[in-house]
């Protein structure tokens, strides 16, 4: 699974480098969709008659991988606080309120990704405050 699930992910970035006419790309956290169809080839047999499906089965294992590696890298996401209590995400949720038309899609130039991430200011200041040595192409990620 693992080098068949790697070898999706390199391809779903690749593919969108190829649409957008660049010879480098960065790897997204959007590419783990283009995961799926490994994860979903090598479980059939534990999601045979499952009533959700394969995707569904694959989609929640990247998700569930996602919250045991999140909270080793930024503060937890507290899920319910008082009105007004401040949390670290707290500027960056505003920032979502406030702006309307924000969309950052799979087949985005990296140079649009890049721009759009960095006009998120909170954005920027979380990843610093949380991850100071992360290297400048990974903070992207």
């Amino acid at each position: 699974l693992g080098i068949t699930a790697y070898e999706n992910l390199m391809s779903t970035a690749e593919r969108r480098a190829v649409k957008n006419d660049e010879k480098k790309t960065l790897l997204r956290f959007g590419d783990f969709l283009g995961v799926i169809p490994s994860i979903t080839g090598k479980i059939e047999l534990v999601y045979e008659g499952e009533q959700e499906g394969s995707a569904f089965v694959a989609q929640e294992l990247i998700g569930e991988a996602v919250k045991t590696l999140f909270p080793t890298m930024f503060p937890k996401i507290e899920k319910l606080q008082k009105p007004d209590a401040e949390d670290p995400y707290s500027e960056i949720v505003e920032w979502f309120f406030s702006e309307s038309g924000f969309e950052l899609l799979d087949e985005t130039s990296d140079e649009e990704y890049k721009e759009a991430l960095d006009s998120i200011p909170a954005l920027d200041r979380l990843i610093k405050k949380y991850q100071p040595k992360v290297a400048e192409e990974d903070k992207y990620f």
